[in-house]
C-alpha cells in the first residue's frame, strides 16, 4: 500500500476520476495507453466507438452499477467485521 499512496494522492490532488466525466479526456487518456501497448496502434482513437455505442454502454452501466454497489457494501461490512473480531482478540485485559 505504501508503494500506491503516492499515486492515490496524485489521483485525488488532479481529480482524475473526476476528469473522466468529460469524453475528450477519455480519449487523451486512451490514446495515451495505446502509446504504451506493442499493438497499440489498434487502439487509437478508441473513443469513435465509445461514442458510436454510448448508449448501449450507459444502459449496461445503469443495469451494472447497483451490482457493483451492493457488492462493494457487503465487502466493506464483511471487511469492517473482520477487523472488528481480530481488535477484540488482540485487546489486553489488566489483571486486577
Amino acid at each position: 500500500m505504501e508503494v500506491i499512496r503516492p499515486l492515490l494522492k496524485r489521483m485525488v490532488a488532479y481529480d482524475w476520476l473526476g476528469g473522466y466525466r468529460h469524453i475528450d479526456n477519455i480519449a487523451i487518456v486512451l490514446d495515451r495507453i495505446a502509446g504504451r501497448l506493442t499493438r497499440g496502434d489498434r487502439f487509437l482513437g478508441a473513443v469513435t466507438d465509445i461514442q458510436a455505442n454510448y448508449n448501449d454502454l450507459e444502459r449496461d452501466f445503469l443495469f451494472f452499477f447497483p451490482d457493483l454497489m451492493d457488492y462493494s457494501s457487503e465487502y466493506i461490512s464483511a471487511r469492517n467485521a473482520s477487523e472488528e473480531r481480530r481488535t477484540q482478540h488482540n485487546v489486553c485485559v489488566p489483571n486486577g
